[in-house]
């Protein structure tokens, strides 16, 4: 077969043990994805005055939430059984962008809390920062978007993850996939409230920078901008390398290429 599907899956993977067993990698060097998450989920335990402490306990001991937890921890089980490989920390950084995106993003918070409705104390803060999750007849577009990352989304993130850490040769592909599914997502649900001047979001229009506006329009909104600029880098990154395999395999001699 053509030599460019082992060089793509070669590429610098080397087998090699975790070096981080304890954490399996997941919080490796203050990982920026792990933070985002952890203050995504921080933040409706303790933004609203009203909530108590039978709230937040109730809140992590959720089944719902329980269950995304498990989605980032067994992946990175998996990986260990099945064989880890050596990576970059760019790689390695990459990798978990992915799956922290696929069981927390995609499944716990658009996809659970967005769509599904759960977490009640995430769902308020999901109708703070933006009333289509209130209003039933402006909730179509939100709604659509939460069940595709909830499926599609999730799916293709943990399955990038896990293609990186074991060292596939379908990691690539599979990473531009993922990558495409986050811009349309993104540009969808950001362009939707762009093109009618923002009714539904809580804007700063006049740069007050209050803690109200840091919180749900600058960081909860401003963030989606993040998934479309982020994931275009990523899958550019992905096809060039592709395309620097197929160009090797261009500059071999016929009889080899077979």
């Amino acid at each position: 077969k053509l030599q460019f599907l082992y060089l793509i899956g070669k590429r610098s993977f080397v087998h090699a043990p975790d070096p981080l067993p304890s954490t399996m990698g997941l919080f490796a060097y203050l990982d920026p994805t792990a933070l985002f998450c952890f203050f995504c989920v921080v933040i409706p335990l303790y933004k609203e005055p009203t909530t108590t402490d039978a709230d937040r306990i109730a809140f992590l001991m959720d089944p719902y939430f329980l269950f995304c937890c498990a989605l980032v921890v067994l992946p990175a089980l998996l990986v260990r059984l099945v064989g880890t490989v050596k990576l970059s920390e760019g790689d390695r950084i990459k990798a978990r962008w992915y799956l922290w995106n696929g069981a927390i993003i995609h499944v716990m918070m658009d996809g659970g809390v967005g769509a599904l409705k759960q977490l009640p104390l995430f769902v308020t803060q999901y109708q703070i920062l933006d009333k289509r999750f209130i209003d039933e007849s402006k909730w179509e577009m939100p709604e659509q978007i939460g069940l595709v990352e909830l499926t599609a989304h999730a799916f293709f993130c943990i399955l990038t993850y896990y293609g990186y850490r074991t060292g596939k040769s379908w990691t690539l592909p599979m990473e531009i996939i993922a990558c495409t599914l986050h811009i349309t997502g993104a540009v969808l649900f950001i362009m939707d409230e762009h093109l009618h001047g923002y009714p539904s979001i809580v804007a700063d229009p006049n740069y007050e920078f209050t803690l109200h506006h840091l919180t749900y329009f600058w960081f909860g909104y401003g963030a989606n901008y993040l998934w479309v600029f982020l994931p275009a880098w990523l899958a550019w990154s992905a096809t060039s390398q592709i395309a620097a395999a197929f160009d090797k395999v261009k500059a071999l001699p016929k009889a080899k290429r077979q």
